[in-house]
């Protein structure tokens, strides 16, 4: 039987992405925190955008892409 490997490149960006929106998520509401939470929150977007592209999930492609419109917009913002 031909067992794939569990480990490959998706597996590794989709749990650093994941951590990342935790960590992002674990300081938010903390005024002195609010541009790391913004930058950890764009990578893990980012990271999860594309994920969803290398899954060609359409639901997942949306949410990141938006996700990751108003991140950005707010960064340039701030």
């Amino acid at each position: 039987m031909n067992k794939r490997d569990p480990y490959t490149k998706d597996w590794y960006v989709k749990w650093f992405a994941s951590i990342t929106v935790l960590m992002a998520m674990s300081i938010r509401g903390i005024p002195e925190y609010v541009q790391y939470d913004l930058y950890l929150t764009f990578i893990g977007l980012c990271g999860w955008l594309l994920v969803s592209f290398w899954w060609q999930d359409r639901a997942l492609i949306t949410i990141n892409s938006v996700g990751l419109i108003m991140i950005t917009r707010t960064l340039l913002l701030n």
